[in-house]
């Protein structure tokens, strides 16, 4: 439903050899409203500057076989948009669900602080930092938006 098109979906150039780069989008997550449906995924490794959470939208009864939709990536498949990525304060932000509470939409997935650094364990292996953290996310049309707290 969702096809890596995006230099910025790229986990690791030359992956295997020259030129053959390693794309990744995983993560998903679909949700849908009306007949609105949203499936939400991540794109590159949490370790590049340009991972990020982004979506797919379809349009058809809830009730649809969701491989008959028509899924188009928002904005489009050529476009980076991320719905959220790397800002002034947290990064590695990726691998979300979604919630509805009293009338809001949130939106759960995992990040860390910026420029936090990897601690050791008791071996001396470097872990990764990020943690769960929540925003609302407002949803008008094919169009969802977050504005990422600290």
């Amino acid at each position: 439903m969702i096809r890596p098109t995006l230099d910025e979906e790229i986990y690791q150039r030359d992956r295997f050899k020259e030129g053959q780069h390693w794309h990744t989008i995983e993560g998903a997550f679909y949700f849908c409203v009306g007949n609105t449906h949203y499936l939400m995924y991540s794109g590159a490794c949490h370790q590049n500057p340009t991972y990020f959470i982004g979506y797919s939208v379809a349009h058809g009864a809830p009730d649809a076989d969701l491989r008959t939709l028509d899924w188009k990536k928002y904005p489009d498949d050529n476009t980076y948009s991320p719905l959220l990525s790397k800002n002034d304060f947290v990064e590695g932000m990726g691998h979300n669900s979604v919630i509805f509470d009293n009338g809001k939409c949130y939106i759960v997935y995992h990040g860390r602080d910026y420029g936090s650094e990897a601690f050791r364990n008791d071996s001396g292996i470097p872990e990764d930092t990020r943690s769960a953290r929540i925003d609302e996310m407002k949803i008008d049309g094919d169009v969802l938006s977050v504005e990422p707290t600290r």
